[in-house]
């Protein structure tokens, strides 16, 4: 073909790849995601290798987060590691987002080492990267495709297609993520809760916009990419953990390899205090009066009075409607809490620890 029928097949590959990403968010599992979408991304756009990063800045400092390999030897992770700080394609495509940088790597490393050790070795001669800016969490996506020596290098045609379906194929992987993770846990309660993902070092993998607005509201600096240290600090537990602050209450759980993030808004009215908590856990689980004073080390007298204003706060009558609200507010199950409360599990002979 030439050129301009190059061209016209490739305009015309741009809507069935941008179907195929979003149709796989929802079939493909999240641990095979970016294989699966390199590899449709190979049969319009032909390339040898290529690289998926995932980075922020921090402190003025970008850092590596992730970097997914697709025909690339594990090798060239530790071989890297003395050429980053003098990676030249990668600084360009973080000063361009949203634009495919085209090149051959030749043309703009100048390092003798870096070209035998890293170009030559691992051949990447030709390279179209693409860096995309996620405004909701700040985490930046680098998509990188790769030819060897034998070329040929990337048309413009194919760079203007990169950059087109780059945006849906960032799209669609967040989306992956978030449908997966949505299907293995989803209880119902009586709120509307936000969503949002991270990993165990509090890093921000999808974000709603209503999500960040929330943070924002408890925490007004707060920019990502990771969560704010009052949520990051819950997550080594590995259970079920809640956050109550002023204005938003948080629920972390962990789901495969992520943390599922649902917040809401604090509604004053209907709020439990952690020693409320504590007591209505231990009350709706069946303990007594007295059971829960020793447990607490509190009168029987308190604990009375403590259920009496749980009751009226809540609108029930008995610890039978205690349990379902405790259930419909995700409270019966083991929690560990902030303010100053960790509650346990409350089942058998275990009780609240403090």
């Amino acid at each position: 073909m030439d050129g301009g029928d190059v061209a016209a097949s490739l305009e015309a590959a741009h809507d069935r790849l941008v179907l195929s990403f979003h149709c796989a968010s929802r079939e493909v599992p999240v641990g095979s995601f970016q294989d699966w979408c390199l590899s449709a991304l190979e049969t319009h756009l032909p390339f040898d290798s290529a690289f998926w990063s995932r980075t922020g800045i921090e402190d003025g400092v970008a850092r590596l987060y992730s970097n997914h390999r697709y025909r690339l030897p594990p090798a060239l992770v530790d071989a890297w590691q003395t050429f980053q700080d003098h990676d030249v394609i990668g600084k360009m495509a973080l000063a361009s987002p949203g634009q495919t940088i085209n090149l051959s790597s030749r043309d703009v490393v100048t390092d003798r080492d870096l070209l035998e050790q890293i170009v030559e070795r691992f051949g990447i001669e030709h390279v179209m990267a693409t860096c995309l800016v996620d405004p909701l969490t700040s985490l930046i996506s680098v998509v990188a495709l790769i030819r060897g020596a034998k070329g040929p290098r990337f048309s413009e045609a194919e760079r203007r297609l990169m950059q087109r379906v780059m945006p849906h194929l960032i799209e669609s992987y967040s989306a992956n993520r978030v449908i997966h993770l949505m299907e293995a846990r989803q209880p119902s309660t009586r709120f509307d809760y936000v969503t949002a993902a991270c990993d165990g070092e509090a890093l921000l993998h999808v974000a709603s916009r209503e999500f960040s607005r929330m943070l924002n509201a408890e925490w007004p600096t707060w920019c990502g990419p990771r969560l704010p240290p009052a949520l990051a600090k819950l997550l080594p537990g590995g259970k079920h953990a809640i956050f109550q602050g002023e204005r938003i209450v948080v629920h972390l759980e962990p789901v495969n390899e992520l943390i599922w993030i649902r917040a809401r808004t604090k509604q004053t009215s209907v709020e439990l205090s952690p020693r409320e908590i504590e007591v209505a856990l231990l009350a709706a689980a069946g303990r007594s009066n007295k059971h829960i004073a020793q447990t607490l080390g509190v009168s029987p007298f308190t604990v009375r009075n403590q259920l009496a204003g749980i009751y009226s706060k809540l609108g029930v009558g008995a610890r039978a409607e205690l349990a379902n609200w405790l259930r419909e507010m995700d409270y019966g199950e083991p929690h560990r809490f902030v303010n100053g409360a960790a509650v346990g599990t409350v089942r058998g002979t275990q009780s609240v620890s403090r």
